[in-house]
């Protein structure tokens, strides 16, 4: 998948700091992850399974469902916890069955691609979405589901991400 430009203006400068701006950071996230696996589409905003085609599947979109905000001075800088949910589906009808294999490991491979891009550039770094960040990591139980009933693959994994100080 292409890889998408950062927006002009990736940071806004607030009380003489620079604090990348949401658009970029869901971008570099999105870019960090999108090269993680050869996905049939990806994009950087999420649909639902159901209007996601077999042919566009693996399939992986991200969404931002909520954040938190706080300040340890009154007029202090905001840091802020952005969490996210990397949405990833695959048909278990369209992927060929090979013998000694079972649809689960593909679902492995997907959900190892993104742990593995989540890591820091070294052991024991954090992962800065390329300096724009504190940190960005996978926090939290990721939900799975093999599509034994529907033969639709889903892996929901949440991310959060820090930014400020």
């Amino acid at each position: 998948m292409p890889i998408i430009p950062l927006p002009p203006s990736q940071t806004q400068q607030r009380a003489g700091a620079r604090i990348p701006t949401r658009r970029a950071i869901s971008t570099a996230l999105y870019n960090l992850l999108a090269g993680a696996y050869t996905w049939a589409y990806s994009e950087p905003t999420a649909r639902l399974w159901s209007k996601v085609p077999a042919n566009q599947q693996p399939y992986l979109g991200l969404y931002r469902p909520a954040e938190d905000g706080e300040q340890s001075q009154a007029f202090g800088l905001t840091k802020w916890t952005l969490y996210y949910s990397v949405l990833i589906y695959a048909r278990r009808d369209s992927t060929p069955d090979v013998v000694g294999q079972s649809f689960g490991y593909l679902l492995d491979d997907l959900q190892d691609a993104i742990d593995v891009a989540m890591q820091g550039p070294r052991p024991g770094e954090n992962q800065t979405l390329g300096g724009l960040v504190t940190q960005a990591w996978i926090a939290g139980r990721a939900d799975r589901d093999e599509g034994v009933i529907d033969q639709q693959g889903k892996i929901e994994i949440p991310v959060r991400v820090i930014v400020g100080i």
